[in-house]
């Protein structure tokens, strides 16, 4: 098991017995807009809600009395993590550590303090995009039988026979 950032993409794709042996797993980001079928660019209800919940959880195992609403805040938390809930997961246990060394008292500042750095951001980003578009040229997600021949083994494979 192969486990990290899209520079393993090239030793997961260059050697057929990885690909025979193995697969790729790919845990995409969040995105708040995406384009629709026209071509439009339009919000995305499902992964900001989707973002939301996993803020929720994250949210439920707060240690203090109180805790700053993360939630109302997702869509502004996705946007500044750039979809990627590790990055969220940090950004939260960093504003945990800084209200607990503040004795629990909730200050303002511990956001600024905890947000990534515009020019670390920049450079997560466009890693990201590179990987996703690697990801994209070598295919992942389609399978190489047509949508024809898929349908066809679905079909053929879908009476089911009893086990001898």
């Amino acid at each position: 098991m192969l486990i990290g950032g899209y520079d393993l993409l090239q030793l997961v794709t260059s050697y057929g017995q990885v690909g025979r042996r193995g697969g790729l797993v790919y845990f995409d980001r969040y995105r708040a807009k995406v384009v629709d079928s026209s071509g439009a660019l339009i919000r995305n209800e499902k992964d900001i809600e989707d973002f939301g919940e996993g803020i929720r959880k994250l949210q439920a195992r707060w240690p203090l009395a109180s805790h700053p609403d993360f939630y109302a805040a997702r869509e502004l938390l996705l946007e500044a993590t750039i979809g990627i809930f590790g990055l969220l997961k940090e950004f939260m246990v960093n504003v945990l550590e800084m209200h607990l060394e503040n004795g629990g008292k909730w200050n303002k500042t511990f956001i600024r303090n905890c947000l990534k750095d515009a020019h670390a951001i920049k450079t997560i980003r466009k890693e990201v995009e590179e990987g996703e578009e690697k990801l994209v040229e070598m295919g992942y997600g389609h399978v190489a039988l047509s949508e024809e021949n898929v349908s066809k083994l679905a079909e053929q494979m879908s009476s089911s026979t009893p086990v001898e």
